[in-house]
This record gives C-alpha cells, sequence and structure tokens, in this order.
C-alpha cells in the first residue's frame, strides 16, 4: 500500500482523501493543483451526495447467510438457522452504520464518515473481540466463532475497495486515515438510502445477486449428515 501521492489510478492499491473521490473510475478532487486543471468548488453537502454511494449490500448479507452456515457446522449452538443468518448478515452490515453520521453532519470524507473507521482492520479486529466474549460467555466455540466475525467484518471493507465509486476505505484506521481502493473496481455501486428504490438500484443488485451467487447457494443448500450441529 502507498498514499495517493505516490500511486495513481490503476497501480496496486490507490488512496483517496482530503475529500478526493472517484466516481465511475475516476478520481476526482477538491485540490486544483493535484489535477492541473482548476475545479469549480463544491459544498460539503454537494460533494457529499456526489460521493454518497456504496455496495447494494446483497452481496454483504449473502456473505453473512454463509458466514452463519459455517458457524454452525459440526458446532454446538444456541440459534436456528433463520436466526443465525440474520445475526450474521446484520455483522456483515455492521461497517455500514457510519451512514448514520451523515444527519448529524458528519462529512464523508471524516474520520468517522463511511467507509472511515468502521472499515477499517482495526474495527473489524474490535468487533472480532467482541464476539470472543460473547461466544465465551453463551458457550460456544469462542476462537472460530471470533474468527469468523473477524472474517465477515473485514470482508466488507475489502469488497467496497472493489467497488467503482465513492471513497475509499480507510484500511488503516487508526494509524492513517488514508483512504484505500484496489487496483481493480468490477463491482457498481449504488446510491444510498431512498435513491436506491431506482432503477439503477435495481441493476446494482442484480448483479451483485449474481456475483455472489455461490455465498448463498452455500447458505442454503441442503446440510450433509456428518456436517449438522450436534443436537444439545
Amino acid at each position: 500500500m502507498a498514499p495517493a501521492s505516490a500511486l495513481g489510478v490503476g497501480h496496486r492499491w490507490t488512496g483517496c482523501q482530503n475529500g478526493g473521490c472517484r466516481v465511475r473510475g475516476r478520481r476526482h478532487s477538491d485540490n486544483a493543483a493535484a489535477n492541473h486543471a482548476p475545479m469549480p468548488k463544491q459544498s460539503s453537502v454537494a460533494r457529499r451526495m456526489q460521493c454518497s454511494v456504496a455496495m447494494a449490500s446483497i452481496g454483504h448479507v449473502l456473505i453473512g447467510m454463509a458466514a452463519a452456515r459455517l458457524s454452525r457446522e459440526r458446532q454446538r449452538t444456541i440459534w436456528s438457522p433463520v436466526t443465525a443468518g440474520v445475526i450474521w448478515s446484520g455483522l456483515s452490515l455492521l461497517p455500514d452504520a457510519d451512514v448514520i453520521g451523515f444527519r448529524f453532519g458528519v462529512r464523508y470524507e471524516d474520520t468517522w464518515g463511511h467507509r472511515g473507521a468502521t472499515h477499517s482492520l482495526t474495527f473489524a479486529l474490535g468487533v472480532g473481540i467482541l464476539v470472543w466474549v460473547i461466544a465465551r460467555l453463551t458457550n460456544l466455540a469462542a476462537l472460530r466463532t471470533s474468527l469468523i466475525a473477524v472474517a465477515v467484518v473485514t470482508s466488507h471493507a475489502i469488497l467496497d475497495t472493489f467497488t467503482d465509486g465513492g471513497l475509499g476505505c480507510a484500511l488503516l484506521w487508526p494509524f492513517s486515515d488514508e483512504r484505500f481502493f484496489a487496483p481493480w473496481t468490477p463491482i457498481p455501486v449504488a446510491p444510498i438510502g431512498r435513491a436506491f428504490l431506482s432503477g439503477e438500484g435495481a441493476r446494482v443488485a442484480a448483479i451483485e445477486l449474481v456475483a455472489f451467487a455461490p455465498f448463498l447457494l452455500y447458505a442454503i443448500w441442503p446440510a450433509l449428515p456428518w456436517s449438522r450441529p450436534p443436537r444439545r
């Protein structure tokens, strides 16, 4: 990984900071000198609306459903398959809780803005520690469950770096607020909020459903006899 000043779009990992935003594969910035061309000034609200895009969340939910099954494979469980699916899908979506900050004046590019601190590896590790404590208290396989939780939350941030719009993810927070994209961004982004209920939102949701279909199949495929959890 390297800072945005050292990398351009298309290099291994591209950073995005100081309000810079890549939309549909291009990187924009309020710093005219950095782009060698003058750009009109935008208010923070206008810039936030321009950048308010994310994955359609279908992929995140399907990964959560697959994690629910994985967590139950040959393990003691206290939840039904449906309940486990809801819990793990919620955990997979947890990083996107940062969008609540928009209502309180938190800007997209702020540390606690969208794809900021909650999309970091440190945040994923913190969630894993919390899950380990809960698993210990409920007599579940603590280490296994917490490692799956870390993988699920981390997958959210990593997948978001493969999207073709918005800001990158602050993977290295709290050590750096640098935002990162992957070198390849094949996942289209969808509008956030009510704007998702549109033709563009439906198109992106359909693409994610197809792309992440293997996770759905794993989650709902009939369990093999030797993979069923032991009875309590």
